[in-house]
């Protein structure tokens, strides 16, 4: 068993403690801003978002919806391993607008309108080494959060954003990681 498999099983046991303590945290809160779902206008520093919401208590999904790939490993040392984002949509809005940022890059690398069932989640893995900016967007309540997926979590070992989108119109994360025993990509 691989420790991808073991992180991913181990849930809101590893979530509380590694949240806190490895990752940055602000209080949780949506923007409010207007979005234009064709734009692909870039923030000028992706430093100004934060890793994650904290408040992420329990990420429970009955099932994973769909799983994508974003970026290429072509070139990439297999000591920088890729960083997933999992979006578990526990309420009953399941239209969710996903938009992926590589800033390194100053590119939208992915943008989609996702339908996810109630009580499921996307698994979105982020192969390449670069710092990216996740947004997402749920229409029906006008909820939007974007959240910085820094360079140093593409490292030999496994890690994960997790975001739940809730019945109250709230998105909370928590990031899961490990930062002992390897360096981090040189993005």
């Amino acid at each position: 068993m691989n420790r991808r498999t073991i992180l991913a099983g181990a849930g809101f046991a590893f979530s509380t403690p590694f949240a806190g303590c490895l990752a940055d945290s602000v209080s949780s809160g949506d923007t409010g801003a207007e979005h234009d779902p064709d734009s692909s206008d870039i923030p000028d520093s992706p430093g100004d978002y934060p890793v994650n919401t904290g408040g992420l208590e329990e990420f429970d999904p009955e099932s994973t919806y769909e799983e994508i790939d974003i970026g290429s490993r072509e070139g990439v040392d297999d000591s920088s391993r890729p960083h997933d984002v999992e979006i578990w949509n526990e309420a009953a809005e399941s239209e969710v607008v996903l938009r992926t940022i590589d800033f390194r890059e100053e590119l939208v690398v992915h943008h989609e309108t996702y339908e996810i069932p109630d009580d499921t989640s996307l698994s979105v893995s982020l192969v390449e080494p670069s710092e990216y900016l996740i947004e997402m967007r749920v229409p029906a309540t006008e909820t939007q959060r974007m959240l910085r997926v820094p360079c140093h979590f593409f490292d030999c070992n496994a890690s994960v954003t997790r975001i739940g989108i809730f019945e109250d119109g709230k998105m909370r994360s928590s990031v899961l990681l490990t930062t002992a025993a390897c360096p981090s990509a040189e993005c």
